[in-house]
Parts: C-alpha cells; sequence; structure tokens
C-alpha cells in the first residue's frame, strides 16, 4: 500500500511539473488587434529616450507598416518567469498599440524579457524590435 501511495505522489508531481518551462509564442501572450493602425513605441537606454509612431492615424488597406513588427513579436519564443532583477546597460521598449498599453521589451543583448499584462517572459529567441 505504500508503495501504491508512494508511486500515485510521484505521478501527482510529475504532472503538476509538466506545464513548467513550457514555451509558448507572442501570440499566446498579446493579440493585436485587426487591423492594427499604429504603434507608438517609447524606447530607452543609458540616458536616451527616443519616440517612434509606426503606422498611420487613418486606415489605409494596403498599409503594411506595422506588419514587421506583428511579425516580429508573433516570433517570439517566450517562457513565463518571475519579474527580472533590474539591471543597468539594458535598452527597454514601450509598445503601445492604437493608444493602449500593450507590452514592455526588456533588451539584454544575449537575453530579454517581455512584460505584457502584468506576467514576465524569458525571451527564448532575442531579437531588438524592427522599428526603424
Amino acid at each position: 500500500m505504500k508503495k501504491l501511495a508512494a508511486m500515485i505522489l510521484s505521478l501527482v508531481s510529475a504532472a503538476s511539473l509538466a506545464g513548467c518551462g513550457k514555451t509558448i509564442s507572442g501570440a499566446e501572450v498579446y493579440s493585436f488587434p485587426e487591423p492594427t493602425i499604429q504603434i507608438a513605441v517609447s524606447y530607452f537606454s543609458q540616458g536616451t529616450a527616443l519616440e517612434y509612431t509606426i503606422g498611420s492615424e487613418q486606415s489605409e488597406a494596403n498599409s503594411c507598416s506595422t506588419q514587421a513588427v506583428t511579425d516580429w513579436f508573433y516570433k517570439l519564443e517566450l517562457e513565463e518567469c518571475e519579474k527580472p532583477e533590474d539591471v543597468e546597460g539594458n535598452s527597454a521598449y514601450s509598445f503601445s498599440v492604437d493608444g493602449e498599453n500593450a507590452f514592455y521589451y526588456d533588451d539584454r543583448g544575449s537575453t530579454a524579457f517581455v512584460n505584457a499584462a502584468d506576467r514576465y517572459y524569458e525571451v527564448k529567441n532575442p531579437s531588438a524590435p524592427p522599428i526603424q
């Protein structure tokens, strides 16, 4: 009986850990509205602050200017994690979509993190956002 209880306990423990470390796509973390008309990006790095506006305020049927950003984000491979420690020397991007805060991208070179809806994700395939 003790062996059966130990086996059941180990199976339950293994099943509860199965969700940890799961890699998800950016699309599972944030969905851009269709159509995405405008993306505002605030960039901060080592005392530099820049603002970018991608897209126009008026919808254009053939406008693809925001498509590069949505494609980039949807291709990110993310894993939920604890809030990362603050560091110096990183590049931080704040993305607002159609006037609403969407997510933050913290680029630390070989590592990066996304903060969306008060959850943190480590980026498994970091790359700089296509904002210029």
